[in-house]
């Protein structure tokens, strides 16, 4: 079975670039995935869009907080994260459908070359 693998996003005022970021790390092809997104203290209703993506897609969890900037909001999603990997994706960026996938096959291949 393929890992776990959560990935991080910290979301704050990105309201019209968000759905495309959730759109895109809801595509990819590795699979178990959970999407953590981290409101920090948003004020432009991407709380909004967040919520109605977690309702729509159970491996998309919601953490909200005051505005702390972006550290602690990754470490907000990292404390809750339950993957064997963690990755962080900004919420104005989106990702190609095999970009989880290479970066398990690139920890998988470091990891054995350790061993």
């Amino acid at each position: 079975m393929a890992p776990l693998v959560s990935v991080v996003v910290p979301v704050w005022n990105v309201v019209r670039l968000l759905p495309r970021c959730l759109d895109s790390l809801l595509a990819q092809q590795h699979r178990p995935l959970e999407i953590i997104v981290v409101d920090d203290g948003s004020t432009d209703g991407s709380d909004e869009v967040m919520l109605a993506y977690h309702e729509h897609h159970p491996e998309v969890h919601v953490i909200t907080q005051r505005h702390r900037g972006i550290g602690p909001a990754r470490n907000a999603g990292l404390s809750i994260a339950h993957g064997e990997y963690v990755c962080f994706v900004d919420a104005d960026d989106w990702v190609d459908t095999d970009f989880v996938s290479h970066l398990v096959g690139v920890a998988q291949e470091d990891r054995k070359s350790v061993v």
